[in-house]
């Protein structure tokens, strides 16, 4: 109790101290320091909260003994301490639901300095991140590595219409063909879907061009994994061996940045069109950017715009295409060098408000624990040097996440860029 009390009152020296810098962030480092001793003591004996709002649908357990007193500590602040906060964590999962799922699936160390790491980038350099509405309003995306899998399905759809060019209504009124194009046309996918079963069913009738238009509409209905499941159960070799019908399930590939099997498929397809051999090349250059290979890149881009008349295009796809080579990704192991100085390696992945966030923290951390030292006070210096070491090696792990966080997001600025100038979809 001794120490308890003693952790107390240099913690709220602490949040005193660095008032004038941080804020009112620092009300919640200070309960983070006050229950850091009594967590290993407390049960939880509630469901989650998302920053005082009770959500049964993300509930975070833990079934065994591993890190659970670090999930109760969690728990506990949750339930007890996030209400008082008055504000809503601006990532997605919120911090401590981010510490919970690191702690479930991490060893003790590596969970602890991913969440300290998370601690000093909450809310911070938001052009680095996608964007989701998982809670009902817009929050920076950034999953625990153990949940890197959900990144898809919890971004921001696209809000790009499916590409239609092939599908392009004719004057005969009483076609159920036309009437499928049609509906395809206005986006009605689930309607049209069902019209297509129902031409297959009536007249039999499995032809390549019906089957593209119902792998259209599984594009167009964000079911892509089972267009591509369906197509790869199809038995038609007619079907199988169509160009347009795999073209399809390429750009499907694509869509779900399996870049890899889109860029194989793609290689694959043999077309005669200028405009198809032009998109072809596109979505193999875009492909490859996105896999790292920028030679085989610039080859595509530049096979591409021979396929293209327009000039303006031309020129502004090549002035993208030589900003990417211009550009020297950023180095991790510098990033890990310079985050010996807290703060150094933020700023050099351009993190530059973590950076400060990451300096001021360590430098408080470090200073408490040196004047713990002085005063002979050997209880506070033991939790004081404990948590100093967490957010320093939090803050080099983090560093090194950051640059390649930096470098993903200018190579995805430039894809979304080159989409948009040539009109992928």
């Amino acid at each position: 109790m001794l120490i308890c009390r003693l952790f107390c009152n240099f913690a709220k020296n602490i949040s005193i101290m660095v008032k004038p810098f941080v804020g009112f962030k620092m009300t919640t480092l200070r309960f983070f320091l006050l229950f850091f001793l009594s967590s290993w003591h407390i049960k939880a004996m509630c469901q989650e909260y998302h920053d005082g709002i009770l959500s049964s649908s993300n509930v975070v357990t833990i079934s065994d003994e591993k890190n659970k007193a670090s999930a109760d500590f969690i728990h506990f602040y949750q339930k007890n301490i996030s209400k008082l906060r008055g504000s809503r964590c601006a990532m997605y999962p919120t911090c401590s639901n981010y510490g919970l799922k690191a702690f479930k699936k991490e060893n003790f160390a590596k969970a602890f300095l991913d969440t300290a790491d998370r601690l000093i980038r909450c809310g911070h350099d938001g052009k680095f991140y996608s964007v989701t509405y998982a809670y009902g309003n817009p929050c920076l995306l950034d999953l625990p590595d153990c949940d890197s899998a959900l990144f898809l399905s919890l971004t921001q759809k696209s809000q790009n219409s499916i590409y239609t060019d092939r599908l392009k209504v004719v004057n005969k009124k009483d076609s159920l063909n036309d009437f499928i194009r049609y509906l395809i046309n206005n986006h009605d996918y689930n309607l049209a879907m069902l019209e297509i079963e129902r031409l297959s069913y009536f007249d039999k009738e499995n032809s390549p061009s019906t089957y593209l238009q119902k792998l259209i509409c599984y594009e167009g209905l964000e079911r892509m994994e089972e267009g591509i499941f369906d197509f790869y159960a199809q038995k038609d070799l007619n079907i199988c061996n169509d160009n347009r019908v795999k073209f399809q399930v390429s750009k499907m590939f694509y869509r779900l940045n399996n870049y890899s099997e889109a860029e194989k498929l793609f290689s694959k397809i043999n077309l005669t069109e200028q405009d198809s051999i032009r998109r072809r090349h596109l979505y193999l250059g875009l492909s490859n950017l996105k896999m790292g290979y920028l030679d085989n890149c610039v080859q595509h881009f530049e096979t591409a715009n021979q396929f293209n008349t327009n000039e303006q295009i031309v020129n502004k796809t090549n002035e993208v295409i030589s900003g990417i080579i211009a550009r020297k990704p950023k180095s991790k192991v510098l990033a890990g060098i310079l985050s010996i100085f807290p703060g150094g390696g933020y700023w050099y992945a351009g993190h530059k408000s973590s950076a400060i966030t990451s300096f001021i923290v360590n430098s408080l951390l470090g200073f408490a624990t040196y004047t713990s030292i002085k005063s002979r006070n050997y209880g506070v210096a033991g939790i004081m040097g404990l948590l100093n070491i967490g957010f320093y090696f939090g803050n080099i792990s983090g560093a090194i996440k950051s640059v390649q966080r930096a470098n993903e997001s200018f190579i995805n600025d430039k894809q979304k860029a080159l989409e948009q100038i040539n009109g992928i979809y």
